[in-house]
C-alpha cells in the first residue's frame, strides 16, 4: 500500500482488533508533524478489501477468464 498523499509506504497496524494501513507522512511522535502538515491517512483493510475491484477496474484491470 502506497500512501495517494505523500507517496511513502503505509505501515500495517492493528487498531479495534482489526488490520489496517496508516500513513504517518514521515512523522513520528520524536518528529511531531508541523500544523500545515496534512493528516494521517488511515485504510481498514476490510474496506479496502470491498473497494479493491472498483478500484482495479478503474485502472483498465479485467479479472482473468475461468474458461481457459
Amino acid at each position: 500500500m502506497v500512501c495517494g498523499e505523500c507517496g511513502r509506504r503505509m505501515d500495517a497496524h492493528w487498531v479495534h482488533r482489526r488490520a489496517g494501513y496508516r500513513c504517518r507522512h514521515g512523522y513520528t511522535t520524536a518528529t511531531p508533524r508541523p500544523d500545515q502538515a496534512p493528516r494521517n491517512v488511515y485504510v481498514r483493510e476490510d474496506h479496502l478489501r470491498d473497494a479493491l475491484p472498483g478500484l482495479l477496474s478503474q485502472q483498465g484491470w479485467e479479472p482473468p477468464d475461468d474458461d481457459a
